[in-house]
């Protein structure tokens, strides 16, 4: 069985790690989409993540 302070390292390093993960995927999918729709489209859009996100 693993210390617990082996098992809080782990855990934090994961948790970590996959919001970076999170964060480079979104990224990468607004600037995509940025490229894909014209402004308009994407302000439209950008306008309903805001809402969305409160």
């Amino acid at each position: 069985m693993a210390s617990l302070g082996f098992r809080i390292t782990k855990n934090t390093f994961f948790l970590f790690f996959g919001q970076i993960a999170v964060l480079a995927l979104n990224t990468v999918t607004l600037v995509l989409l940025a490229r894909y729709w014209d402004a308009s489209v994407f302000g439209i859009f950008s306008y309903a993540l805001v809402w969305v996100g409160f």
